[in-house]
């Protein structure tokens, strides 16, 4: 640095412009690390771990910014005051200008000055407003910081441990009623725990006569924690898989008839009930389908409503009937089997707004088709009152045969498992109860989404569950439970208990009900029949509302049966084995760079208006000396002539200070005088300063030099 200037700038400025420049450079490489640091870097891991380290950090370093900032813009303002003190400013804006070097008088005062000093120095004037701008624009870097923070998935950790994943020969086959009776349809689900899902496109079809949800092998998660589950990155060990795939086809239903059978009742008193009876086959073919129930048509009996006219109870709500065929009839192959074991086939009636409670044999019915469905018409002798049916053929690929395997699934977003709620509509002004279905509706919405049970299927990040990943040809490790490698399968108990809790009881399910009130002794009719739970039913019905898919509202309902009879067994599980967990943590973390960008620009435009004002200062001006701070009270001015009208010659004050001043300046060697020469006005004229560029000039004050013992 130039000698001459390093004198002038003085030790302090050059010290506090260094310091302050170093602060600023260390502040920004700081948050480029807060910014840009990766879960990789233990040092970036450690801060953000704490909720409250990382937003603690950015506004320590905003006050440095802040405070870095306004002690440059204090210097760089004085240097600029002393270039205009020096070239062209306000006689009346002296004093002040003056005193600016030394004292930054505020933002508000310093930046009316130099917009004053536009005119006549743009250079120095304009350099001084931006200095103030952006000084001023520092000020709200803490706010622009926090702008682009978020929370989202951001810290993993890995644990590797040994989970609970199966059960063995020690409980057995459970309670038969437990397990065996398939009575899991009338249970409430609870909870809609997060699960993992791989699709295949391939045999994904929707159209008039059939509707084929794909190949949708849906894994089911041994975490105990719902916590864990919403949290969970990455799983990786054995997870026991379902294939949901269903479709649904258009059926050809022949010698359909309603045929009463009648039972005894309560206290002696018969009941009847209705029960569709008739041959159903199809013409359409199927990828993976059974084949023996195209051979030749099947026999079914459903259970139907008994409602016997319009006025009774129930009448008028939603009404299906989903009837199971026989064991051996099969349904859809599924590629977790290899392709050797399938699932049902099942009759699906749609009996809305129809009486059918009949005592009397109604033959006849004809049909009709109607999109995926068939459309039953009673005979016109039937006089029983509205009778229209309509029915589809649907078949599911669920089989429960060594399905527990070692597997991936990834998810990169955290979820919340969904909740089923309850909403109440008023009924003159005040809240209704649950039994009055009419005034309360269950919001299904958000367990759909998880199920992918919407008009417009989200992704799975989206639906907030995991991507499975299996081998393509479906060959994965299978869990091995030796001791009970006689009965066929590594995992028996675990496998024919959720088979028979869910597709294949030991005693064959004849109808389940979906529908509230369609049959009001159900318990009493012939056969084994469940009616399933509120929530069940709900979310049946408006996943068929929204998708108009009855091969969707199947699949949705066969996932949380499924899920239901595994969280019910999961408390017995003991077979262990290692896998390793991935719980991704949400964090209030950067995520987007807007901020951080002004916020580097602003800081770099400070330093480069700092040093041009310090270029500035060195090459237009003569006079000042910042490390003198004397200087200013010698540039204090009174106007010898004509008061405080800014006219007449300009000298320094005598006083009874003035004598201290000089003799400080004699001992420094040095002084400075500030004079001023304004034109003069005519009489005419008004009076105050003259605002045409009056010159103000620093000229050299010779002060003799003290005499040794003189302070």
């Amino acid at each position: 640095m130039d000698a001459r200037l390093h004198r002038r700038l003085g030790s302090y400025t050059i010290w506090a412009l260094a310091l302050s420049t170093a602060a600023l450079i260390a502040v920004i490489f700081f948050l480029q690390f807060l910014w840009f640091g990766t879960e990789a870097n233990t040092q970036w891991r450690n801060l953000v771990s704490h909720d409250w380290r990382l937003p603690s950090a950015v506004t320590l370093s905003t006050l440095v910014i802040r405070a870095a900032g306004a002690a440059q813009t204090t210097i760089a303002v004085s240097l600029v005051a002393s270039v205009l003190l020096e070239s062209h400013v306000r006689l009346s804006r002296v004093p002040e200008v003056s005193i600016m070097r030394f004292s930054n008088p505020g933002s508000w005062v310093s930046g009316w000055i130099m917009c004053e000093t536009v005119p006549a120095n743009p250079l120095a004037g304009l350099l001084g407003v931006l200095l103030l701008l952006v000084s001023l624009a520092l000020q709200f870097s803490s706010t622009i910081l926090l702008a682009d923070f978020a929370t989202v998935p951001a810290l993993t950790y890995n644990a590797t441990t040994h989970l609970n994943v199966s059960y063995g020969g020690a409980l057995g086959m459970l309670g038969t009623e437990y397990t065996q009776s398939g009575s899991i349809w009338s249970s409430t689900p609870h909870q809609f725990p997060v699960f993992a899902e791989h699709n295949e496109p391939d045999y994904v079809q929707f159209s008039d006569n059939i509707h084929d949800t794909g190949v949708s092998v849906r894994a089911l998660l041994p975490v105990n924690s719902q916590s864990h589950r919403e949290l969970l990155s990455e799983y990786n060990g054995y997870l026991t898989m379902v294939d949901t795939r269903v479709a649904c086809v258009r059926p050809n239903l022949e010698d359909v008839r309603l045929v009463p059978t009648e039972v005894p009742g309560m206290a002696g008193k018969p009941a009847t009930f209705a029960h569709f009876e008739g041959r159903v086959s199809t013409n359409e073919s199927i990828p993976l389908l059974a084949t023996s129930i195209l051979k030749e048509p099947a026999e079914f009996r459903c259970l139907a409503n008994n409602h016997e006219e319009p006025s009774s109870l129930g009448f008028g709500q939603v009404a299906f009937t989903l009837c199971p065929f026989d064991l051996d009839m099969g349904g859809l192959l599924s590629p977790l089997t290899f392709h050797k074991i399938g699932g049902l086939a099942y009759l699906l009636f749609n009996h809305t707004n129809t009486t059918l409670g009949v005592k009397n044999v109604s033959e006849g019915w004809t049909t009709s088709p109607d999109g995926i469905w068939s459309k039953l018409r009673a005979p016109t002798s039937f006089a029983q009152g509205p009778a229209e049916v309509r029915a589809t053929l649907c078949y599911d690929a669920r089989s429960f045969s060594n399905t527990t395997r070692l597997v991936k699934a990834t998810s990169g977003k955290r979820r919340i498992e969904p909740q089923i709620v309850v909403a109440f509509a008023a009924n003159n002004g005040s809240e209704t109860s649950l039994l009055d279905s009419q005034f309360a509706s269950i919001d299904t919405a958000p367990v759909r989404s998880q199920l992918g049970a919407t008009s417009h299927k989200e992704s799975t990040e989206e639906r907030g569950i995991l991507d499975l990943y299996i081998s393509p040809d479906y060959n994965d490790s299978q869990i091995e439970v030796k001791s009970l490698e006689v009965y066929g399968s590594s995992n028996y108990f675990l496998d024919r208990t959720l088979s028979l809790m869910t597709v294949r009881p030991t005693f064959r399910i004849n109808s389940i009900l979906l529908c509230n009130g369609c049959i009001s002794t159900w318990a009493e009719a012939p056969g084994k029949n469940y009616v399933i739970d509120e929530t069940l039913r709900a979310i049946f019905f408006d996943t068929l509302q929204d998708t108009g898919s009855p091969a969707v509202a199947l699949q949705a309902l066969f996932t949380i049966v499924s899920q239901m009879a595994y969280q019910r067994l999961r408390p017995y599980f003991y077979v262990s084995n290692t896998g390793r967990v991935t719980i991704k943590q949400d964090l209030n973390i950067p995520v987007h760079k807007r901020g951080f960008g002004i916020v580097v620009a602003m800081v770099l435009l400070q330093c480069v208006l700092v040093a041009a004002s310090v270029v500035l200062f060195h090459r237009r001006s003569r006079c000042t000396h910042l490390a003198d701070s004397w200087q200013v009270m010698a540039h204090v001015l009174e106007d010898k002539a004509g008061g405080d009208t800014g006219r007449g010659q300009m000298r320094t004050p005598k006083g009874k200070g003035t004598e201290r001043v000089l003799s400080e300046r004699a001992r420094l060697a040095e002084g400075w005088q500030l004079s001023g020469m304004v034109r003069r006005r005519n009489s005419d004229e008004e009076e105050g300063d003259v605002t045409d560029k009056p010159v103000v000039a620093i000229r050299r004050l010779e002060v003799p030099k003290a005499k040794k013992g003189k302070a």
